[in-house]
């Protein structure tokens, strides 16, 4: 019995702290519904009820704190309502009695226990004086920027300064939230296959977040993350009967692995903490994708959906929504620390070398290729969480995976997981798959034919892997195929709207028209679109183009890209500047050296043969994104080639991870004396380390130069706590900020989610005359010429925003404040300055609510 206890020790142990961390899950917020109050609201005790509304960010709330000050003596009975956005139904209540002394300033605490709400919703907090001793005013604090506020069903243009006390998660049960499954699917894995933590916790991440996939797919996501929960809970049983009934030990499970695991867990943790979303791609999809899936447990195919690219595939929305749910509450660092465990999980493969090895040795080599390799490629890795790092470390897993054992069926399996989520993850995804799949097919066919019998049978694994791909990847058109009653046309329109060159030069009247029906006419819904079409690709137009009727500028891209391809200077290796072409050709040369020397005992024809096959498959890649650049891109962005680095990067970072994982492992077996062979392998390792740039690691992203700064980011979260006080989820705010390059925008549509931000029209003039004169003005300063106004009429305008609730004008020019001053009245046009669409009998202006410093936009 003392035996099992110590065997078991560690779940007894971890079963205990769960428990505890589950009974002080919570952490509590003081969420102001105005933060810096600078007027007052006299409540008397014959106003009847004052109401305001509020917009939460949580998902529980505990209670509100009423602040106060009595301006004479009387006693009553203070009541509070939390009551749903059309009264109809009572959350929560609270009565307490007070005695109030003249003079008395104070707190009123209303404690609710736990209150379930739905975040993004709109709810009144009704507060009324019953059975007065006598007449009585209370003076509570407001602010006069706010909204939302009415005293007996009268708007008093203000907003009343009460705190909402709501509860997240705390940090350290969040940590146990999100690290069970993974613990849980691991373990299971273990102790089955006897394998160690870093050859399963990778695909314990890619099952969890296939799973939450099925039930998005089947429009339950919640139901997806309780699913993973209860999986999570039934695979941990079954593996602690599994390890007592192998009469494993401590022993069996514990591999360096873990501490390297833990280790750079912790560091990501410290390095992430407080920190924000810092690109522009982050913020056009990535970031707010997530921001949608919490507030509606939903992929974006839903009404008023916030997203501007909902075809984009999900699955690292999908781990970064579990993880953020786990939270309680919205918090970019957790985004950006959800991707980091991603990255980490996949990586995890290197330390493997760790089991059999001098760990202390090997322990540099492993963890710097880990972190440094990446780097090289992706050099911000550290402050985004565009997925094309994730899709270089998932593809180098499975080639890895691949290279590194034989084809056990556990092997099979974690490479179709790997497959499967790097097709989930974006459509380039899904080529690098195939790419992946095609150097398997040509190892296993050649190395048939070196020995003169073809393995047919392990020929057809990496077809049926391309087939699993193909199927995983078409589920999500198939799914976006489906009619719901609520489409997203508008989604559809912003994402096939996107772009400069789409903008022509048109009559005045033309563009008015455009600007105020274009999302009228624009209603091919999104169930419509093809996943060839939607990027824009055709055998049509790809015959055109090979057969010369193309148009010239895919002609002058092809020239661009080749030249890039074979001389650019698009990698940097420490003072050297490669081509995409001489950085493939240099890892191969090196792989392919190694082998004619005898680095490797044995197998030096695999070596070859992986050797061609990246440079086929690295061609076939090529070939992708240049029909890409064809059909994918606007004129001015496929001849500037624009993101090539990026695009390309994946494939080669996968390629060189795995030549530095194959010739680590080469070590031990090497034909090499022991020194020269360990020489190589410190060589390496220094020269990456010393070549690796470490600016995007050093620097926060509130530092990174032409991405969101302090300086850029003030006054938004002032504005989204105005909308907040009155708004509800999917109500439409319209956005201006002239002089912009649009990136303004993106911040506004995230900070205010899940409102509705509409992404076009954030820079109009009403005619063409204007429109040349603003061109002028913004050419010659360091405005993207490219985004141009929309040429949009007053009535047109006027149009526009009678769709809207709001209209937000964070920064206008002068050319705006002159064209459109009716809509305004009286009020003076000033940045910072909210207003609400007041549409009364036809009669449409626009409703003064207040203002907030800015500092910054671009």
């Amino acid at each position: 019995m003392k035996k099992v206890l110590l065997n078991n020790s560690i779940f007894i142990l971890i079963v205990v702290a769960m428990g505890i961390l589950f009974l002080k899950r919570y952490s509590y917020l003081q969420i102001p519904i105005v933060s810096s109050p600078d007027s007052k609201i006299l409540f008397h005790t014959n106003d009847g009820i004052m109401e305001q509304t509020w917009q939460p960010e949580v998902k529980v709330l505990a209670g509100i704190n009423i602040p106060f000050l009595a301006e004479n003596s009387f006693t009553g009975d203070l009541q509070v309502k939390v009551l749903s956005d059309d009264r109809s139904t009572i959350l929560a209540q609270a009565v307490q009695t007070m005695d109030f002394q003249g003079g008395e300033r104070g707190n009123i605490d209303f404690q609710f226990g736990k209150i379930k709400i739905g975040q993004g919703e709109r709810y009144r907090i009704q507060l009324s004086i019953l059975n007065p001793s006598e007449p009585g005013v209370l003076e509570i604090p407001s602010g006069s920027n706010y909204g939302g506020c009415s005293i007996s069903g009268e708007n008093i243009g203000q907003a009343v300064a009460i705190d909402m006390v709501g509860a997240k998660n705390s940090r350290l049960f969040w940590l146990m939230a999100v690290l069970f499954p993974l613990f849980a699917f691991s373990l299971l894995m273990m102790v089955v296959t006897g394998r160690k933590w870093e050859e399963t916790v990778a695909t314990a991440l890619f099952l969890e977040g296939i799973i939450l996939y099925l039930f998005g797919m089947a429009e339950h996501l919640l139901w997806g993350v309780n699913f993973v929960y209860l999986l999570a809970f039934v695979a941990c049983v079954v593996a602690i009967y599994v390890y007592n009934k192998k009469e494993m030990n401590l022993n069996n499970l514990y591999s360096a692995g873990i501490l390297v695991f833990l280790v750079l867990f912790g560091l990501i943790l410290i390095g992430c903490k407080g920190d924000w979303l810092g690109m522009r791609d982050d913020l056009r999809h990535w970031g707010i994708a997530v921001r949608d899936m919490f507030y509606y447990d939903s992929f974006a195919k839903h009404m008023d959906t916030t997203v501007i690219l909902p075809r984009y595939l999900p699955f690292t929305t999908l781990i970064e929504y579990f993880f953020v749910y786990a939270n309680g509450s919205f918090s970019e660092d957790i985004l950006l620390i959800a991707f980091q465990v991603m990255m980490l999980c996949a990586t995890m493969i290197f330390s493997v070398l760790l089991q059999k090895r001098e760990k202390k040795k090997w322990l540099l080599p492993v963890v710097s290729a880990m972190i440094c390799i990446p780097v090289l490629f992706f050099p911000n890795l550290s402050s985004t969480i565009m997925v094309d790092s994730l899709m270089a470390v998932i593809m180098a897993y499975i080639l890895i995976c691949y290279y590194s054992e034989g084809m056990s069926w556990f092997n099979r399996i974690r490479i179709c997981c790997a497959m499967c989520a790097l097709a989930l993850t974006k459509e380039t995804g899904l080529v690098l798959a195939g790419v992946s799949a095609l150097i398997l097919f040509g190892d296993i066919f050649f190395r048939g034919m070196q020995k003169k019998k073809l393995d047919i049978k392990g020929l057809l694994y990496p077809v049926i892997c391309v087939a699993l791909v193909l199927g995983t990847y078409f589920s999500w058109q198939i799914y976006l195929n489906i009619p719901v009653k609520n489409n997203i046309e508008k989604a559809v329109y912003e994402e096939t709207s996107q772009g400069a060159g789409q903008k022509e030069e048109k009559s005045t009247e033309g563009l008015a028209k455009e600007g105020s029906e274009a999302k009228e006419n624009q209603v091919a819904p999104v169930q419509t679109k093809s996943a060839i079409t939607a990027s824009g690709i055709s055998l049509a137009g790809l015959k055109a183009v090979l057969t010369g009727n193309g148009e010239w500028y895919q002609y002058q891209t092809t020239r661009n890209f080749l030249v890039e391809l074979l001389d650019g200077e698009t990698y940097s290796v420490g003072p050297m500047k490669l081509s995409f072409v001489d950085f493939l050709a240099g890892i191969v040369f090196l792989m392919v050296s190694l082998a004619f020397f005898g680095y490797w005992d044995g197998e030096r024809g695999q070596k070859y043969i992986f050797a061609g096959m990246a440079l086929i498959a690295g061609a076939c890649f090529c070939a992708f994104l240049q029909v890409t650049y064809w059909f994918a891109f606007d004129r001015y962005e496929a001849m500037d080639l624009t993101s090539y680095d990026r695009y390309l990067a994946p494939y080669l970072c996968a390629i060189v991870m795995t030549v530095v994982y194959l010739i680590f492992e080469g070590n031990q077996q090497s034909k090499w004396e022991r020194k020269k062979a360990d020489f190589l392998v410190y060589l390496l390792t220094v020269f990456w380390i010393i070549t690796m740039p470490v600016e995007g690691l050093i620097f926060e992203s509130s530092s990174l130069e032409e991405n969101t700064t302090q300086e850029n980011t003030y006054g938004y979260d002032k504005i989204a706590e105005i909308l907040r006080s009155m708004a509800d989820k999917g109500e439409k705010v319209h956005f201006i900020c002239s002089n912009s390059d649009g990136y303004a925008a993106y911040i506004f549509r995230n900070a205010v989610c899940p409102i509705v931000s509409e992404y076009d029209f954030w820079n109009i003039v009403p005619d063409q005359e204007t429109y040349d004169k603003q061109y002028e003005i913004y050419k010659e300063g360091e405005i993207n010429i490219h985004n141009t106004a929309y040429l949009m009429s007053k009535e047109a305008w006027e149009s526009e925003i009678r769709k809207c609730k709001y209209v937000v004008i964070f920064h206008a020019d002068e050319l705006f404040k002159q064209s459109y001053p009716e809509l305004f009245r009286e009020t003076t046009i000033q940045d910072g300055s909210v207003y609400q669409v007041m549409d009364a009998s036809g009669d449409m202006f626009l409703r003064f609510v207040g203002r907030t410093e800015i500092r910054g936009y671009h």
